[in-house]
This record gives structure tokens, sequence and C-alpha cells, in this order.
């Protein structure tokens, strides 16, 4: 621990954002109930050292950086997702090739949808950034340069049902089980959706190639690659375990890579390995990092990636 800040606001969420190495250690933190994002000296004394009240209009309740470009892209409640450099006069950092005119992008699609974002991810590097959305659960892949989505992969209830019943899932369950799970999902859209709640902490993450999209869905634990032109389902995990509970899940962590020189695993899914290197998934519960995977999957399952 380096400082303890105390705030006289509640704060919504926080992300560093300044470069490595850099001199001043910037914290960037949110107000639960002003569309304010403040910055701090992380070492110093709890004086913000500026206020940006003009970023947003509702409360930011997601804020990420990357060093690559100095750039940090945040999103707030009423739907809008905004680009901007940690310095004055914090407005689009100067990038090659960089969208110059927001109505060019594609970062209103979240509006259009009446969406928010859940969540937004880097790929390792920084060209491009995943995120999920509710209520409508699709995972969006943006270019971040252009601003533009490149894929959009729909996890949405009503596409869970078409598939389950048409027989076109990758991956299906019995009726049974799949009532079920289709139960507590809804309970969780609605009571679990809003400021807090258990499906706000629902995550999509890459893999240290970026190939690699990871992220939780009703059926469990689905890896999609990012690689090939058109959805390619790459692994699924947690599918065959019962529900435990209905708030224990949500989002997905990547560990560091097994030190193995070539895939031995024994999964399922290992004929997309190919003497590539593993890395495991682990899932948090609780807020907390565990080995438990979605759906109560009581170990540290692999997902098998092509290492560059």
């Amino acid at each position: 621990m380096i400082n303890i800040l105390k705030f006289p606001f509640t704060p919504k969420t926080c992300c560093w954002v300044h470069q490595p190495g850099a001199g001043q250690t910037l914290l960037a933190v949110s107000d639960v109930a002003s569309p304010t994002i403040r910055i701090y000296d992380g070492r110093g004394v709890g004086t913000p050292l500026y206020e940006l009240d003009k970023l947003h209009r509702a409360p930011v309740h997601l804020i990420s950086y990357t060093a690559k470009y100095d750039c940090v892209i945040s999103a707030d409640e009423d739907g809008f997702v905004e680009y901007w450099q940690p310095s004055e006069p914090w407005g689009l950092p100067s990038v090659p090739g960089l969208w110059q005119y927001k109505s060019a992008t594609d970062l209103y699609q979240f509006k259009k949808t009446k969406s928010i974002a859940s969540s937004i991810t880097f790929s390792p590097n920084s060209s491009q950034f995943v995120t999920m959305s509710l209520p409508s659960r699709a995972v969006h892949v943006f270019n971040f340069l252009t601003g533009k989505l490149t894929r959009t992969y729909d996890e949405s209830l009503t596409a869970a049902i078409e598939m389950q019943q048409g027989g076109t899932a990758v991956f299906t369950l019995d009726d049974m089980d799949f009532g079920r799970r289709l139960a507590a999902e809804r309970a969780l859209d609605n009571a679990e959706s809003g400021p807090g709640g258990a499906l706000r902490t629902a995550n999509a993450v890459w893999d240290e190639s970026g190939n690699f999209i990871i992220y939780p869905t009703m059926l469990g634990i689905k890896g999609e690659s990012n690689r090939w032109n058109g959805a390619h389902v790459s692994g699924q995990y947690g599918d065959e375990q019962s529900i435990p509970g209905t708030r224990e899940r949500r989002d997905v962590t990547i560990s560091q890579r097994l030190p193995v020189p070539r895939c031995t695993s024994q999964e399922r899914y290992h004929d997309s390995c190919h003497g590539s290197i593993c890395q495991s998934i682990v899932a948090r519960k609780g807020g907390k990092r565990s080995t438990c995977l979605l759906y109560g999957l009581q170990e540290i399952s692999v997902l098998c990636v092509w290492k560059e």
C-alpha cells in the first residue's frame, strides 16, 4: 500500500491514467452521484488535481486506459462512450489515424440500442477493445483508431432460446437444465441489471495473443476466436455444471501462462491446440478471485490458444 485517499463523495469506479515510469501517478475517480471525473495524485493527500465535469452528462461507471496511445475510454450510465487524453485540454489524443468526428464512428451503438457497456477491455496491443453490453448481453469488438465495430456476438437470452429450440447451438443442454438456467438469468435481468447489480460485473477479456475473447454466458464461459472472419467457438466451460446460485459469477480473468512447452490437455476442445502454449481461466466469486469457473466448476479449466 502506498497511500490512502479519502473522498467527500462516493466513488463509482477508478483507473490509473498515466504511462509507465511517469513522474506523477494519476488516478481517475468517478462519482456515483454526478458525471464528474476527478484526477488525483496517487501519492498525494486526497485533493483533486483536476475536475472534469464536461466529458459526460451522467455518472461514469467504466474507465479504461491504454498507455500505448495515452488515451482513456470512459462510459456512462446514459450509454455514451468517450475518448480523452489524461492531460489538458482533455480532448482527443494526437494519434495518427485516430477518428476526428464521433459521427463517423460506431460509439453511439450503446445509445442507439438503449444499452450500456458493462466492461471495456483493450487488446494486448491496444488496436482493439472489447465490451459487453446490458441488457442486450451483446459482446462488441471495436477498432480503437476508427471507433468502428468489427464484430458482435449475440449472447442474448432470445438468441440462446432460438438456438436451443432449433438445435443450432454449438453446445446444447437438456431441456430441464436449460429451463433452470433460463429462469435464473431472467431473475438476474429483473433484479441484478441495475447499478451495483451482479450483471454489472459481466466482462470480456483477451488472451495474451489477442486472438481470443473470453466471456461468461448463460451456458458457461465461452472462448471466441477473433482470428478468423466469422464466429468460431474455440471452447466453452461450465456447460455441464448445475447452477449453485445466481449471484456468484460474472467476471473472468486470465491468469499467468502455464509453464508447459506444448499442450498436453485432455480437454474436449483439444483440437484447437496444434502444439500451442496453454493458459488458465480464472473466474471471480463475490468480487474475490478464486479458482471457480462459471456455474461452480471447482477447478481451473484450460483454454488452448495460439502463440504467435
